[in-house]
């Protein structure tokens, strides 16, 4: 992964898979969320990665569920590969999500979980150690952290005991501000703290925002860089945000507009990678359709994305 990075100046990233699923018709009202689809039709899934390959992109409850949904991006890569001839130019970063998430209440937009430290990196221990069972990952991303206690959980705990991750792994926020993560902590502090932790491992190499309003984007990430100097040429900085549009907790629906103008989240590219952002993407809502405007408008500067 680390080679990767640096002989590309920025990286596009994917879509959101379950909001994709859902256009694409299917309920994932249920516990697993999407994950039910590994077991029931996963050949949707494979699908829903092989759409957002095409657009021009890199992607990616129990350990077969894990493995199945690594060999359908695996698969879904290949595919991509045979139309295009491309194939190493295509990351699959392991996706471990919050504990909020797992409670399955909305608490990863709230952190302050009020659970032992412990218990956090009993959960984040074991999905880790499950995704590199497989040997087919690229890296990992812990994304959606809402909680300043998980965070320090993950990058002075868990890292530690998987010393293979050094330089391969980004640490991405869910933030409720332009100054805040969900928990209600700084952005800056929060960053600061994290790489202060990991400055003798170096496991982070990537710090960003997801999951989030992309109006935060610029605050938090370029406004001025939330890097010390000594990170700069280290550690990238990674924005995927949902497409604008808020979810209603009440009606369990996506409502009010899609953030920029006529382009979507494309309409922010520019703006992002001239701050210094150079991992871009969409989380929640965007789609096949949103990443490759935004592989166009990367193109548009010169071909700086991949």
């Amino acid at each position: 992964m680390e080679g990767f990075m640096r002989s590309h100046p920025v990286v596009l990233l994917d879509g959101g898979l379950a909001t994709e699923l859902e256009r694409q018709g299917y309920d994932l009202n249920h516990p697993l969320w999407s994950a039910r689809l590994l077991t029931e039709n996963p050949a949707a899934i494979r699908d829903a990665h092989l759409r957002f390959f095409d657009a021009g992109l890199s992607p990616s409850e129990s350990r077969a569920l894990f493995h199945r949904a690594i060999d359908l991006a695996v698969e879904a890569r290949g595919l991509n590969g045979q139309r295009t001839g491309k194939d190493a130019d295509k990351l699959i970063i392991g996706s471990c999500g919050p504990y909020g998430a797992y409670l399955a209440d909305g608490a990863e937009y709230r952190g302050n979980y009020g659970v032992d430290p412990d218990v956090l990196r009993d959960f984040h221990r074991e999905r880790l150690a499950v995704l590199l069972e497989t040997g087919k990952v690229d890296g990992i991303v812990f994304e959606t952290v809402p909680d300043r206690t998980e965070a320090k959980v993950i990058v002075s705990g868990v890292l530690r005991e998987f010393p293979d991750l050094r330089g391969c792994v980004w640490l991405s926020f869910s933030c409720s501000s332009g100054s805040t993560i969900c928990c209600g902590e700084s952005f800056r502090d929060t960053v600061n703290e994290m790489l202060q932790l990991d400055a003798r491992d170096r496991f982070l190499c990537g710090i960003g925002v997801n999951c989030s309003s992309p109006d935060v984007i610029i605050p938090l990430l370029c406004d001025p860089s939330p890097l010390a100097p000594s990170h700069m040429g280290s550690v990238r900085l990674i924005a995927y945000p949902n497409s604008g549009e808020q979810w209603d907790t009440h009606t369990h629906s996506w409502c009010g507009p899609r953030g920029g103008g006529a382009g979507g989240l494309a309409d922010y590219v520019g703006g992002w990678v001239d701050g210094g952002v150079s991992v871009v993407g969409g989380c929640c809502r965007t789609f096949p359709d949103d990443i490759a405007l935004m592989r166009s408008r990367l193109d548009e500067r010169g071909g700086e994305g991949t």
